[in-house]
C-alpha cells in the first residue's frame, strides 16, 4: 500500500500511521519487557521514547492490570485499544 500512495498521487490516497497499542507497551505489565530485536534496533521506537516509560504511563499500565479479570482471556490489549 505505502509503495502505491508514493508512486500514485493522482489517486489521492494517504496514509497515516497509526499504533494504538504502542508496538505493545500497553499489553504487557510494566516490568515484563520485550525481547524483540526490533525493539532494540528500531530508531522510530527509541525516537518515541517507547522504550522509555514515565511515573504516568506505569501508572496507567498499572491500573490497566488490575481491571477485571477477562483479561485473562483477552489480555491487556483490549483495554489498551479502549483507552
Amino acid at each position: 500500500m505505502i509503495p502505491f500512495c508514493k508512486d500514485n498521487f493522482i489517486s489521492k490516497v494517504g496514509i497515516i500511521p497509526w499504533s494504538p497499542i504502542a508496538r505493545g507497551v500497553l499489553t504487557r505489565p510494566v516490568d515484563t519487557s520485550s525481547e524483540n530485536s526490533r525493539d532494540k534496533l528500531d530508531k522510530t521506537f527509541k525516537l518515541l521514547h517507547l522504550d522509555e516509560l514515565t511515573d504516568a504511563d506505569k501508572e496507567i499500565i498499572s491500573r490497566v492490570e488490575k481491571l477485571p479479570k477477562t483479561q485473562s482471556k483477552h489480555g491487556c490489549c483490549r483495554y489498551s485499544l479502549g483507552y
